[in-house]
């Protein structure tokens, strides 16, 4: 009874501390990226990205307006982000391109006039591996699919 205890106690611990496996921290990853992204909340997302992708954050957050603000300070809540699929393109899975969904958020058609209100856009991410890290890569602006 005792042996059987401490073995049902030992499997219970071992399912407690199991590490995430990589898909997980790809899914966390691109979650917390896009969930700062999309709430214009740059200086957090830039922790997600490589340095290549700085650039696209900067050049973003350079070109929002106080009618930008003021729209966004208008919501009653901010963008919501689900992570559809990830689908790796490697055999060793080092690299995934990642489907999410967008939900309320504000998107600029053009440069100069002011963002508006989507109810919902599906978007792609790029993420590759880092050592045993993920990272987001942008090599331009997020495109909608819709």
């Amino acid at each position: 009874m005792k042996n059987s205890l401490i073995c049902l106690m030992l499997v219970l611990f071992a399912g407690c501390t199991q590490e995430k496996s990589s898909k997980q921290l790809l899914e966390e990853r691109a979650d917390s990226f896009s969930t700062a992204f999309f709430n214009y909340q740059f200086k957090e997302a830039m922790k997600h990205v490589d340095e290549e992708s700085e650039k696209w954050l900067q050049y973003v957050a350079t070109n929002v307006t106080q009618e930008d603000v003021d729209i966004l300070r208008s919501q009653e809540e901010g963008a919501s982000v689900s992570v559809d699929d990830i689908m790796f393109i490697d055999p060793q899975e080092t690299n995934a391109d990642i489907r999410i969904t967008v939900h309320n958020f504000l998107w600029h058609d053009s440069i100069g006039k002011p963002g508006r209100i989507i109810n919902e856009a599906q978007f792609m991410l790029k993420a590759y591996l880092e050592g045993s890290d993920w990272r987001i890569r942008m090599e331009g602006l997020p495109q909608s699919g819709k």
